[in-house]
C-alpha cells in the first residue's frame, strides 16, 4: 500500500572523506514515514518490500531516482558519488547491463559518479563465481563504481575478493554499535580492504567515538 499511495521517498546520506574532511559523496535510502505509525526502519521497509515481491521494481525506481538526482547535482557542478543498493533481481537479469547504460544515456549523466552497492551475502553465496566476475566487470566498463555492502565478519574469509572489480567495502552498521567488542573486526576489515586497495565506508556514524575509530 505504500508503494500504491506513493509513500516511499529517497534521501541522501552523506558520505565524508574523513581524512580530508570533505563531502565526496551519498548514499541512496529509501524513508517511508507512515501517517500513522510515523518513521518506519530501514530494516522493516526492506523487510515489507521483499515480502511484498516488490524487490526488483522497487530497487529500479531507487536507481532511476538516484540518477536523477546525480544529474541535477552535476547540473549544479556538484559532483557527488551517488551509491544505490543493487539487488541479485537486477544483478542477474539478462540486459541489466543495458538498462545501466540506458539510464545513464536518457539523463545524460557521467556514469564515473554513479556507485552500485552489492551485498556481501550475495558475492560470498554466488552459484556462479565466474559469471559473477564477469558481470563485476562489465559494470566498471560503464565506469560505475561497484562497492561490496553489509560486509561483516564472516564475509573476511571469503577468498576471492581480490579477482572481483570492486571498488570498495561497507561495513554492516551493526559493527558500529559496539565498538568495544567490534573494533578489533574493524580493523581486520580494514586491513584486507587496504590490502586490496578498496575504499572503506561506513553509513550510520553518529559519535565521535565511532569516528575516531574509523579514522586510525
Amino acid at each position: 500500500q505504500a508503494w500504491e499511495r506513493q509513500e516511499l521517498k529517497v534521501y541522501y546520506q552523506p558520505r565524508l572523506d574523513i581524512r580530508r574532511k570533505k563531502i565526496v559523496g551519498v548514499g541512496a535510502a529509501i524513508y517511508w514515514n507512515h501517517p500513522q505509525f510515523g518513521e518506519i526502519s530501514q530494516t522493516r521497509i526492506s523487510d515489507l518490500i521483499a515480502e511484498s515481491g516488490l524487490t526488483r521494481t522497487v530497487s529500479e525506481w531507487m536507481l532511476k531516482t538516484a540518477i536523477q538526482q546525480a544529474k541535477i547535482w552535476q547540473n549544479s557542478r556538484l559532483f557527488l558519488q551517488v551509491a544505490v543498493p543493487y539487488p541479485e533481481s537486477l544483478l542477474t537479469e539478462n540486459n541489466s547491463l543495458k538498462n545501466l547504460a540506458d539510464l545513464c544515456q536518457e539523463s545524460r549523466v557521467d556514469s564515473a559518479h554513479l556507485a552500485l552497492e552489492i551485498s556481501a551475502d550475495l558475492i560470498a553465496n554466488a552459484k556462479n563465481l565466474n559469471a559473477l566476475a564477469a558481470q563485476l566487470m562489465n559494470i566498471k566498463q560503464l565506469k560505475i563504481k561497484t562497492i561490496i555492502s553489509q560486509f561483516n565478519l564472516e564475509h573476511a574469509t571469503i577468498s576471492y575478493l581480490g579477482e572481483l572489480a570492486l571498488d570498495g567495502i561497507k561495513l554492516d552498521s551493526s559493527l558500529l554499535q559496539t565498538l568495544s567488542v567490534r573494533s578489533t573486526v574493524i580493523d581486520m576489515i580494514s586491513s584486507i580492504a587496504k590490502g586490496l586497495k578498496l575504499k572503506v565506508i561506513a553509513d550510520g556514524v553518529e559519535t565521535d567515538e565511532q569516528l575516531n575509530l574509523l579514522k586510525k
